[in-house]
Parts: structure tokens; C-alpha cells; sequence
């Protein structure tokens, strides 16, 4: 039995004043021998036993009644297991919280920190009570629920725990402890337990005055009965040497066959010593699967802080390519490694759509035949085919192809809009996340373009002008026309102009007709465009947009303001036209696909047409774990989406369409880069970051049994002894009206 309010206990004494009472009471007489009252000591001499044991439990009721008063008021104890007939509500209930985050995975010989916060795990489910009961989280960058409730099936809590993997994630203490905190206020048991058992890993912990921790700390004190928490270090000695891969990204966001792949593999060496011969190695996969194979490697003799190693390889195929950096393995295995998936293009297709093509089939007479030439220009010492593979049609044509074969479509002077074109390359842009490349010229109807492909299909950037501009006859200049601004040119697409010896390039063609574009602003964008974001890209000296980018759902439209032939200006006979229209068919082609490379715990998510809504998609993680998703509509009817959540390890994850293994999908899930520095706190450190917070530290090697029980509340009793507290002066009241003299 333990006391709450121990100092209260000590008023007990106060029941030694009846017996005091009694005893001075005996002594304030004298004998007296009278002849006269022998007679009545005679008749009295019968009764005196009773009498006496009458005032003695008249006595004892009085001195219990103080006693018990005096315990009920300091609040004893119970400790839980050594009461049964107080039933099982006087049983601890305890939280497990189980760091399972990637620095758990220091090795120290054959053991790692994982391991050792397993079985200071199982040691703590052996020494609950009997009849208790526990819960299990996993504690990383999330909590996550394994046993959510406590249970009192201990033996399932115990194998839960030893087997629990090992997470590739971050760590996030408070995360954890707030919904260990949710759990275990809730449980119906006096004796409230949070274990957390942790290599105390510095980042894990928030800042001293976060609104939230500091919310939490102070409900954890003020509750009564006290909520124990106990935290156990598993942490061994200082921060070991590590070696990490930071990072790791390809050099240029276009990756192709067609030439050399550059990745850059930046180290950190969270070590106090430099990193002597760290081997780095380059390693890729193709999209078939199987391990990767090493393409490229160096040694690096002394890395003392960090360092970015450059390595090369040459891609065979296209498609989905898995890419990935190891470097020597040191203490903690897990970070010597990052991954990254890679859409490699091999082939680039594009749909020329031509709105004018010519009569006589005369030499670049087409609408489409410079951008034709254009985009497959090809290194005539090269055998190997152009990286952008064209197809030219006419609008009568369309009806023979199928959009979804295409990386993007290009309509060039188109005058007539059908309205399944109109549908087809809505799909084909926000569902699919495509590109669509509109130039304009003399067939262009401004009303059509403005109300089917602004107001209907939210495609076009801007709404076209009533009629096309012409620039003014200029007698002193020799080139009639309007030139394109180069101050501002810092978008990708002209990105390569901004340098003053290419700017000439790009200011040197003149357009003599154009159509003015009227941009939107962010509130004229609604319903399912509200997301779009439109770009000028490029001006003419007027300052009216030249080229302007409109973001549609994955996808994004290039508007150009005047023609692809040199009917309206001389643009496609300088090189100008040339970086221009590769770049920008390469921009869209890229379109707006999120990454599929993530981090840990981040989603993946693969996206279908909207007519494979319900298709079975199959999902294998790192560690061969396999599930079944269906893929689901979005909001606004555009898409179908295939969203996982569950990346808790660091790999190659595969999403595969079932009947449809040619094409499946790779995507990439690495460590956050912050758990790698495993700087840790210490019980004083802890102690003096937060002076509020209440816990009892249990060391590495410290033995459990002995701090847990000196902690350990068990169910209150205050009411019990309350209860007899009242039997006791009821039963002297009782006891003193039947006992008292007749006539008194």
C-alpha cells in the first residue's frame, strides 16, 4: 500500500487521544474503604466485566473512526495484482511505443538498436501485473496504430512487438506520444503506463516552446490519478561514424536514349573523422525487374563532410528505369543507399495536325512542314533514329488515330473544331497529362477557339482577339514587323536565350500579323480549371504575349501567337525556331506527372484514363509484400487514380495493371535525409530541454523491475476506509444510546 497524500497519513496519531482520555479518566479517583458501600460493590461486582467491555469497544469504534479518517484523507493504494477482491479496474493499463524508425538500425556487433528495443519491450509486457493490459505503437515519422486498444491478451501484445518491423522513416516523438496520450487517458484503469522506448535520436524531439508539446506536457501533468511515462533508452554510447547518400538526381530533368545520363549522388559524413576509400557505385534496373545491375563506380579517398560524386550511363531502353547509388556499408546499413525512378524517353511522338496543307505538295508549302523538320532533325553520323518521332495529319485524317499513342499533339492553322476532337484532346491533356502545342494563322475562327477551347474544354491559355494585328509599314527599316522582347526570358522553353550572346538569336525574327491574347487572371479560372495556372513565356517588343503556357490538370497547352510557316513571319527560317520548337515539344512532353520518386511514408499514386475506372492494380513493395487496389474516379470526372499510402520501407515499389505486365510502373521511396544524423539527448539533456515534463528515465542497462514498480500507482481506496469510517461512528452512536444508564 502507498499513500497519495502521505503527510495526512501521520493525523492517525490523533487516535490515540480517546485512549489517552481513557487512561487519565482511570487515575483521577482514590480508593476510599466505606463500610456502606461494600454492600453495593457486592451487587455491582456482576456487572463490572460488561461494563468494561462496553466502553472499550465504545473506545475502539472512536479510536478507528479517527484512523481511518486520517488514511482515507492521504489517499492510499493498492498497487495493482496485490488486491483481487478489489477486481480488475485497479490493473495497469500501459502504452508500448516502439521506435521502429530507420536509425533503430545502428548495429553494435550482431545487434542493432531495433533489436534491443524489442526485448525491453517484451520484459515490459512481462512485468505488467496480472491482469492488465497493453497497447503497441510504431513510432517513426507517423504512429501507427498495431495494437490501438489495450488489450489484455498480453501474449499477443508480446509477439506483436518482436515482431514489428523495422521502418525505413524518420522519427517524430511528439506524433507519437500525443496518440499514446489519446489512448491511455481513456483506459478505465487507475494505473495509466506510457513506455517509450527510443534511441533518443535529437531530431526526433520537438522545440520547448511548440504550442501543441507544451498543450500536451501540461495535460499529462495535471491528470489524476498521474499518468506515468517511462522512457528507456536504447541508444548506445555517442553517435556513431555514418556515412550517407543525401541525395541523388539526375542532371538533366530530360532523360533519354539517346545520349549519356549524368546522376549526381551528393554524401554526407555525419562522422567527427573523415570517411577513408567509400566506394560509390551506380546501379540501374530496367522496367522488366530482377535486381540492378552496377553500370559506373568511384572511390572516394577522404570524404569529410559532404561531396557530390557525378556518374554516367547510357539507357538502352526507355520506359520506367530504376536508378541507384550505394556506398560502402557502415553501422547503419539502411542509408547507404538512395534510390530514384527515371522515365527514360526513347521515343518522343508527336501528332502534327495540319489545318493548311498545300495543293501542289510544293516544298514546305504544308502548315506543318517546318515543325516537321524541326523536331526530326537528326546527327547525320549518328544511326540511330531521331529521338522525336512526327506523324502528320489533317483534320479529316484525325478519325484513323488514336491521341493516347502520342506524347503530344500539335494544331496548326486549324479553322474547323469537332467537338469529339475538342473531348479527345481534353482527355488527352488534364486526364493524361499530355501536351498540345496550338499555332495560329488566316483559318483560325477567334469565337470557335474562345468558346470551345477556353470556355468548354478550359485548354486554351488566353482568349484570342476579334481579328489578327498587323505591324505598321516602317520606310526607315528594312525588316517590316515586330520583334520578341528578351528581358525577361527565364523560363525553361527560352531559358537558353537569356545569355547576351544567344539573346541576338532569339530578338532576330519579325512577325508582320499575330493575334492578340487576352490572359486570365486566377478568378477567371473556375470549376475544374481553378487549378490551371496560365504563363506568358514570351513577349514582343508591344509587350503583347507571344508564347503563353496554360497548366491544365497533369498536362499544359502551348498557345503561340502567330503562324508555324512563314506566312505571317519569318520565325520558323532562323535557328531561333529550331530550340524553340524542341524545347517546347520536350516541356510538354514532360507534362505535369508527379514524381515517382517520394520519400518514406509519402503516397504514390499512378494515373488512367477515366474508362479504366475499377481496373485491378497490383502493388509489390521493397520487401516483396504484395496488395490489390482498384483504381477510382476523381472529383471532377477527369481521371482515374491508383493512390497507395503505405511506403514504410525504402526501395522500389511496382504498380502493375492487371493483363497489362508490359507496361507496369516503377516508382522510388528513400529515408528522409534528416534521420541519418543520430545525434542523441541524454536523461540531463532531456531533463533541462523540457523542465515540465514527467518521466522516469530506465537506462540501457537498467533493471526494469525495480524502477517501474517504485513508480507504480495502484487503485485508490480512500472511499473504502470513508465507508468505515461511517460504520464506525454509526455503530458507537448506535451503541452508546443502548448502552447508556436508564433515566440519563
Amino acid at each position: 500500500m502507498s499513500f497519495l497524500a502521505g503527510f495526512v497519513a501521520l493525523f492517525a496519531t490523533l487516535g490515540a487521544i480517546p485512549i489517552i482520555i481513557h487512561l487519565l479518566n482511570k487515575r483521577q479517583f482514590r480508593i476510599v474503604v466505606w463500610a456502606a458501600m461494600e454492600f453495593l460493590l457486592t451487587t455491582m461486582e456482576k456487572n463490572s466485566r460488561r461494563l468494561q467491555m462496553q466502553d472499550l469497544i465504545l473506545m475502539a469504534l472512536r479510536v478507528a473512526a479517527i484512523v481511518f479518517l486520517a488514511l482515507s484523507l492521504a489517499r492510499p493504494t493498492i498497487a495493482p495484482g496485490h488486491f483481487n477482491i478489489m477486481g480488475s479496474s485497479g490493473e495497469t493499463s500501459a502504452v508500448i511505443v516502439l521506435d521502429n524508425s530507420l536509425s533503430m538500425g545502428v548495429a553494435s556487433g550482431n545487434e542493432t538498436r531495433y533489436d534491443a528495443a524489442k526485448r525491453r519491450a517484451k520484459e515490459i509486457v512481462d512485468e505488467l501485473p496480472k491482469g492488465s493490459a497493453a497497447a503497441l505503437l510504431l513510432m517513426s515519422d507517423i504512429a501507427i496504430d498495431e495494437i490501438g486498444e489495450p488489450s489484455h491478451n498480453l501474449e499477443v501484445v508480446r509477439d506483436a512487438a518482436l515482431h514489428a518491423p523495422l521502418s525505413d522513416g524518420g522519427t517524430d516523438a511528439f506524433e507519437s506520444l500525443a496518440k499514446a496520450w489519446k489512448i491511455v487517458r481513456s483506459a478505465p484503469s487507475s494505473s495509466r503506463e506510457i513506455y517509450l522506448i527510443t534511441d533518443m535520436q535529437a531530431g526526433a524531439w520537438p522545440a520547448a516552446d511548440n504550442g501543441a508539446w507544451m498543450k500536451l506536457v501540461d495535460e499529462i501533468r495535471s491528470t489524476k490519478p498521474a499518468v506515468k511515462l517511462f522512457i528507456s533508452d536504447v541508444g548506445s554510447g555517442g553517435p556513431p561514424d555514418n556515412v550517407q547518400v543525401e541525395r541523388l538526381q539526375a542532371e538533366d530533368d530530360l532523360v533519354t536514349t539517346e545520349s549519356n545520363a549524368a546522376f549526381i549522388a551528393t554524401l554526407h559524413n555525419y562522422g567527427t573523422a573523415p570517411a577513408r576509400n567509400v566506394a560509390v557505385d551506380l546501379l540501374v534496373g530496367d522496367g522488366a525487374g530482377g535486381e540492378p545491375r552496377k553500370v559506373a563506380g568511384t572511390v572516394i579517398d577522404s570524404l569529410e563532410s559532404t561531396l557530390q560524386v557525378r556518374l554516367e550511363t547510357r539507357f538502352a531502353n526507355g520506359g520506367d528505369q530504376r536508378v541507384e547509388v550505394r556506398t560502402s556499408i557502415d553501422r547503419l546499413p539502411a542509408d547507404n543507399r538512395r534510390c530514384l525512378s527515371v522515365n527514360v524517353i526513347d521515343r518522343v511522338r508527336v501528332l502534327l495536325v495540319d489545318g493548311e496543307p498545300s495543293a501542289n505538295d510544293s516544298a514546305f508549302g504544308n502548315e506543318t512542314d517546318f515543325l516537321k523538320a524541326a523536331l526530326s532533325l537528326k546527327d547525320e553520323d549518328s544511326e540511330a533514329p531521331s529521338l522525336i518521332e512526327t506523324e502528320v495529319t489533317t483534320l479529316s485524317g484525325l478519325g484513323d488515330k488514336t491521341l493516347r499513342e502520342y506524347q503530344a499533339v500539335i494544331i496548326a492553322n486549324l479553322g474547323d473544331l469537332p467537338p469529339n476532337l475538342v473531348e479527345g484532346l481534353k482527355t488527352f491533356v488534364r486526364a493524361e497529362g499530355k501536351g498540345l502545342m496550338i499555332f495560329l494563322g488566316g483559318n483560325v475562327k477567334p469565337g470557335l477557339y474562345n468558346d470551345l477551347l477556353f470556355s468548354q474544354a478550359g485548354l486554351l491559355p488566353g482568349t484570342l482577339g476579334e481579328r489578327f494585328e498587323e505591324a505598321p509599314e516602317d520606310a526607315s527599316s528594312k525588316e517590316r514587323g515586330i520583334g520578341m522582347a528578351t528581358d525577361e526570358l527565364s523560363h525553361p522553353i527560352v531559358g537558353f536565350f537569356s545569355d547576351k550572346e544567344t539573346r541576338p538569336f532569339f530578338a532576330k525574327p519579325r512577325f508582320q500579323r499575330w493575334y492578340p491574347i487576352t490572359v486570365p487572371g486566377e478568378k477567371d479560372l473556375t470549376g475544374a480549371a481553378a487549378g490551371d495556372r496560365v504563363n506568358v513565356i514570351a513577349r514582343f517588343t508591344n509587350n503583347q504575349p507571344a508564347i503563353v503556357e496554360r497548366t491544365v490538370g497533369r498536362g499544359s497547352v502551348l498557345l503561340f501567337a502567330s503562324t508555324a510557316d512563314k506566312e505571317w513571319s519569318d520565325f520558323p527560317l532562323t535557328p531561333a525556331f529550331l530550340m524553340v520548337i524542341r524545347r517546347a515539344t520536350q516541356h510538354v512532353t514532360l507534362g505535369r506527372m508527379p514524381s515517382k520518386t517520394v520519400q518514406v511514408h509519402e503516397p504514390i499514386a499512378s494515373y488512367l484514363g477515366v474508362k479504366e475506372a475499377g481496373a485491378q492494380v497490383s502493388i509489390r513493395d521493397p520487401r516483396g509484400g504484395t496488395r490489390q487496389l482498384s483504381a477510382l474516379v476523381n472529383a471532377t470526372n477527369d481521371f482515374a487514380k491508383v493512390e497507395y499510402g503505405d511506403t514504410h520501407f525504402a526501395g522500389f515499389y511496382r504498380l502493375e495493371k492487371s493483363g497489362d505486365a508490359a507496361n507496369a510502373s516503377w516508382f522510388a521511396a528513400n529515408a528522409p535525409r534528416q534521420e541519418s544524423n543520430l545525434d542523441s539527448y541524454d536523461e540531463k539533456t532531456l531533463r533541462a530541454r523540457y523542465p515540465n515534463l514527467p518521466f522516469q528515465w530506465i537506462g540501457a542497462g537498467a533493471e526494469l523491475g525495480s524502477v517501474v514498480s517504485e513508480k507504480r500507482v495502484g487503485k485508490e481506496i480512500w472511499f473504502l476506509l470513508l465507508a468505515i469510517v461511517l460504520a464506525c461512528l454509526l455503530a458507537e452512536s448506535i451503541l452508546a444510546l443502548r448502552w447508556a444508564p436508564k433515566g440519563t
